[in-house]
């Protein structure tokens, strides 16, 4: 009787009904677990033999162009039937109006690539990307030890070892600037702003231990834009009275005061809002606009003083 009843619910399209009526409700879901594991796990067996895989890119710069976007792409033609197991099981029968699928995709893809990693190590391009993230923010070893563990980032060695990798040529734009005679800034200043350590020793009883973090800067403004301008006249030939102060700088300087009694009173007053005077335009307004060549590297080293700053060529070239 049962057999029967199945046949017609196989006939009319109703198969899961059809082999629940057959051999059981419980017998049935082993049966549906144990097809769809076998699928996805076939899925991510032909996935992990892509050479050419984002989860398995390494290199530093592969890493620095990785993109979720691609990787949600990739992961949606790839692992079709593992990624809509995970988007059916975290989507709710009414939706709200902040959580959509595409909101959750996001943390779906997160979770394919935990799984990914899990399987082969290979695939760890989201976990090092993840290391970066949690560097950049100024997480602890112990923290990220524990993280590891849980496969939320890579492990101590190889993340010490992807560091070397990325900061290998950390100052290539440095060297360029140099053997291109580029002129450059270098500051220097503390990391550890709040510190409060003090290391005494026989000579020094209160000397500062700080980490020094160094900047390079392009200078923006072309190194040359003072050259080419001739002196006036020899100084034999200049009078006396020449410098003393014109007529025309006087009314500069009465403009300048001008200026800042208009700034201050239209800070100062809200009623007088209307007073604050435009901004003022120069010569190398236009630089302004431009962003800022750096190189960073930190150092760790004792110096005394908070900040100091010296230019290319002269102070590099003489050793200072």
């Amino acid at each position: 009787m049962e057999e029967s009843i199945a046949i017609k619910k196989f006939r009319e399209g109703k198969h899961q009904a059809g082999l629940v009526t057959l051999v059981g409700q419980q017998k049935a879901e082993e049966v549906a677990t144990n097809i769809v594991t076998k699928s996805i796990h076939k899925e991510i067996a032909e996935y992990a033999k892509d050479k050419q895989s984002l989860m398995k890119q390494s290199s530093a710069q592969e890493l620095r162009e990785f993109d979720l976007v691609k990787l949600d792409k990739e992961t949606s033609s790839k692992l079709g039937k593992l990624k809509q197991l995970l988007i059916s099981i975290t989507k709710q029968r009414r939706q709200g109006t902040r959580k959509t699928v595409h909101s959750c995709l996001p943390a779906i893809n997160s979770i394919i690539a935990k799984i990914l990693a899990t399987y082969s190590y290979h695939m760890s391009a989201y976990k090092y990307c993840m290391t970066a993230l949690l560097l950049n923010g100024g997480a602890t070893d112990s923290l990220m030890d524990q993280l590891a563990a849980l496969h939320d980032c890579t492990s101590r060695t190889r993340r010490s070892d992807k560091q070397e990798e990325f900061a290998s040529n950390y100052d290539i734009d440095l060297k360029n600037w140099i053997e291109q005679d580029k002129p450059f800034t270098v500051a220097f200043d503390n990391v550890d702003k709040h510190i409060t350590r003090r290391h005494s020793t026989v000579d020094s009883k209160s000397s500062l231990s700080h980490m020094i973090q160094s900047l390079a800067f392009r200078d923006r403004v072309p190194f040359d834009a003072t050259q080419g301008i001739a002196p006036l006249d020899s100084l034999d030939n200049v009078q006396s009275a020449s410098l003393l102060p014109s007529d025309g700088d006087k009314q500069v300087l009465v403009n300048a005061l001008v200026r800042e009694v208009r700034s201050i009173l239209s800070t100062q007053v809200k009623s007088l809002k209307w007073m604050e005077p435009p901004h003022e335009e120069h010569r190398y307004s236009s630089y302004a606009n431009i962003k800022s060549d750096v190189v960073c590297y930190v150092t760790n080293y004792h110096i005394p003083h908070k900040c100091i700053y010296f230019s290319w060529p002269d102070s590099l070239r003489s050793g200072q």
